[in-house]
C-alpha cells in the first residue's frame, strides 16, 4: 500500500517535471514575455513561439510563419510537438480540414512524446464540443479516418445503436477523449468522460433508447471514476496563477459533470464543489485577453447559468441572471462561435442540450428575448 502511495506522488513529481519543461504546451495558454527581442539576436525557441501566440489573434498568417521559424529552431521532440500543436491549432480556425489533418499528423507520429499526442487527440474532440456540434464536419473531418472511423461504426458498441445521429457523433467524440486519457492522463479528456456518463443518463428521461435503467448505476459509477480521475491529473497542470486556459477548462467541465451528478444523486457535496468548479473556472477565464478564453468563458458561463438554474432554482436566480448576462454582451453578439452554435442549435429539436437551453429561458425571459435576436421562435 505504502509502495502504491509512493509510486503514485513519483508519478505526480515525474509529470510536473515534465510539465515544467513544456509550460507553454497547452493551446490557449500563452507566454507573455518581460523583455523586448533584440533585432541583432537569433530568437530562440521559446522566445519564436512566445512572439507567434501573440500574433494568432490579429493576424494568423504572420503567427503561422512565427510558429514554422519557431519548429525550426526546435531542438528536442517536446519542442517538435510543441510547435506542432500551435501550428495545427492556427489553422483549426482558419482551415479547419488542415488543421485537423496536423493534429492527426501528431496522434499518428510515435515518436512524439505521450502527452503531446494527448493534447493533440483531445484538440481534435474539442473541435467538436467547443465548435457548432457539426455532423457534417465530424464526419469529414473527425472520424474520416483511422483510428477515429473505428469509434462510430454501427455494431462498435451498444451505445452507437443509438437512432440519432448526433448522439452517436457524441458516443465517438467521448471514446476520442478516451483515447486521450489512454494515452496520457491529462484533466479535460477525463473530465469529459465523465460528463458524457452522466449526462446520457439524464438523456434516459428524454430518449426511450438510452440508457436502459439496470444501467444507471455502471453509468454513474463510470462518472465518479473518471472525475477521480480527472483529479489525479489536474494538480500537476496547475503551475502558476494567471493566464491558463487548460486548467480553467478543467474546472469548469468538471463543474459540469459534478453539476449533472448532482441532479442524479442530489447530494449537497456534488453541488458545492461544482460551483466552486465553475467559480474557478470563470475567474480565470475572465481576466484572459485571448479569444480562446473568451471562447471559453461563454461556454462555462452558459453552462454555469444551466447548472444553477436547475439545481438551485429561484435561490440562484441573480447568478443566473449575472451568469447570463454575460453571455448577451454586445461585444459577443457577431464574433463567436458560441453564438453561432446557439444559431444552429435552436433548429434540432432532438439536441438534449437545446432542451436545457429552453428550460432555462422559462427562468429568464431576457435570455428568450436574446434568443429570438439569433433567430429561435417560441410559441
Amino acid at each position: 500500500m505504502i509502495d502504491s502511495i509512493n509510486q503514485k506522488k513519483i508519478g505526480a513529481l515525474d509529470i510536473k517535471n515534465i510539465l515544467l519543461l513544456v509550460i507553454i504546451l497547452i493551446i490557449g495558454v500563452f507566454l507573455y514575455t518581460n523583455f523586448s527581442l533584440k533585432p541583432d539576436l537569433k530568437p530562440d525557441f521559446q522566445q519564436a513561439l512566445s512572439q507567434a501566440a501573440e500574433l494568432r489573434d490579429i493576424d494568423s498568417k504572420k503567427a503561422a510563419e512565427k510558429f514554422e521559424i519557431a519548429l525550426a529552431l526546435a531542438k528536442t521532440p517536446e519542442q517538435k510537438a510543441i510547435a506542432k500543436l500551435f501550428i495545427a491549432n492556427n489553422y483549426l480556425d482558419v482551415e479547419p480540414a488542415k488543421g485537423m489533418k496536423l493534429l492527426k499528423e501528431i496522434v499518428a507520429d510515435n515518436s512524439m512524446p505521450s502527452m503531446q499526442r494527448a493534447f493533440a487527440i483531445q484538440f481534435i474532440a474539442d473541435k467538436y464540443m467547443l465548435g457548432l456540434h457539426s455532423t457534417k464536419f465530424a464526419r469529414e473531418n473527425i472520424f474520416n479516418d483511422s483510428p477515429f472511423d473505428s469509434f462510430i461504426l454501427p455494431g462498435n458498441d451498444k451505445d452507437t445503436d443509438a437512432a440519432n445521429i448526433i448522439l452517436k457523433d457524441r458516443v465517438g467524440i467521448r471514446k476520442i477523449y478516451e483515447f486521450a486519457t489512454d494515452t496520457f492522463p491529462i484533466p479535460v479528456a477525463n473530465f469529459w468522460v465523465a460528463e458524457w456518463h452522466a449526462r446520457r443518463v439524464l438523456m434516459s428521461n428524454e430518449y426511450s433508447n438510452l440508457p436502459l435503467v439496470e444501467e444507471r448505476v455502471e453509468y454513474i459509477k463510470k462518472t465518479k471514476e473518471y472525475i477521480e480521475k480527472g483529479d489525479l491529473a489536474l494538480p500537476a497542470f496547475i503551475l502558476h496563477e494567471g493566464e491558463n486556459s487548460q486548467v480553467a477548462y478543467a474546472y469548469w467541465v468538471k463543474g459540469l459533470a459534478l453539476g449533472y451528478l448532482y441532479e442524479l444523486e442530489k447530494k449537497s457535496e456534488l453541488q458545492i464543489e461544482a460551483e466552486e468548479s465553475f467559480t474557478k473556472a470563470l475567474q480565470i477565464l475572465k481576466s484572459g485577453s485571448t479569444d480562446y478564453m473568451k471562447l471559453q468563458s461563454l461556454w462555462a458561463s452558459f453552462y454555469y447559468a444551466d447548472f444553477l438554474a436547475t439545481s438551485f432554482g429561484v435561490d440562484k436566480k441573480l447568478e443566473v441572471k449575472k451568469s447570463l448576462s454575460y453571455i448577451m454582451e454586445p461585444r459577443f453578439f457577431n464574433d463567436f462561435v458560441f453564438l453561432k452554435y446557439l444559431r444552429v442549435v435552436k433548429d434540432d429539436k432532438d439536441s438534449y442540450t437545446r432542451k436545457r437551453i429552453m428550460r432555462l429561458t422559462e427562468q429568464n425571459v431576457e435570455f428568450k428575448d436574446f434568443l429570438i435576436r439569433l433567430g429561435w421562435e417560441f410559441n
